[in-house]
């Protein structure tokens, strides 16, 4: 266990000395000239600060996206509930059920928001895949990209799929 983590920490190490090389190699300059480094320093940093914003802003729309699919997921728990209800209703020979809100439009409901969420990440991907692919000469990271859309678009396309079971 003691050697797992010393193993761990030297890696952690490696990690951190090839970053602070990448990050000295990319703001180093060939000019001697003070202003040109300066300018050069401000430019690479700016890539670095608009890179994490994207990634923030990607990672901001995820969040929003998952609350919308938990919202999906409590319309159709309450419209299992109102069911159940009713069912039980049914087998006591009560009306209880008659005095709940009518839930039948949840599982239309939750399916819109199920179709809205697969439709973000859908774009998140496909986004992705094409600035992985342009900028990227690894293959598999190119492949992982390209799976990560092609899942996102089976699930939108399910989800469109069962969306026309609450029609008929």
């Amino acid at each position: 266990m003691a050697k797992n983590n010393e193993n761990n920490s030297q890696k952690n190490f490696n990690n951190i000395n090839k970053s602070e090389t990448k990050h000295e190699n990319t703001s180093s300059s060939t000019s001697t000239d003070s202003s040109t480094q300066g300018q050069t320093d401000n430019t690479s940093s700016e890539i670095d600060i608009n890179e994490l914003m994207r990634q923030i802003g990607i990672i901001n729309l995820s969040i929003n996206t998952l609350y919308v699919i938990i919202i999906s997921l409590l319309k159709n728990l309450d419209f299992n509930f109102w069911q159940r209800a009713k069912l039980i209703d049914q087998i006591q020979g009560t009306n209880y059920a008659e005095n709940l809100v009518d839930k039948s439009d949840n599982p239309k409901v939750a399916n819109t928001l199920g179709i809205y969420a697969a439709g973000v990440f859908l774009s998140i991907n496909w986004v992705e895949y094409q600035r992985i692919s342009s900028i990227s000469k690894d293959e598999k990271e190119i492949k992982r990209a390209y799976h990560a859309f092609i899942s996102s678009l089976l699930l939108f396309i399910s989800n469109v799929i069962s969306r026309y079971t609450f029609v008929l």
